[in-house]
């Protein structure tokens, strides 16, 4: 199970979906893969998605989703 940061947003019409995914693969000792995932939500300040505690993060990826006239 890797571990990522996920950031919605909208954006006029448009839907920013932007992921940052944790790199390799996760310890069989980590809790999360024991416990049902959880989600974290504060505020923008005490965020840590830009700049987390471990070094072994990939690099932001951003889709943009746009609704099509019918």
């Amino acid at each position: 199970m890797p571990k990522c940061y996920v950031r919605l947003s909208m954006k006029g019409e448009k839907l920013f979906f932007e992921l940052r995914m944790q790199d390799g693969l996760p310890s069989s000792s980590d809790p999360d893969i024991r416990n049902r995932s959880q989600t974290d939500d504060g505020s923008v300040e005490a965020c840590t998605a830009d700049d987390p505690a471990e070094s072994n993060w990939g690099d932001w990826q951003t889709f943009v989703f746009s609704r099509q006239p019918i």
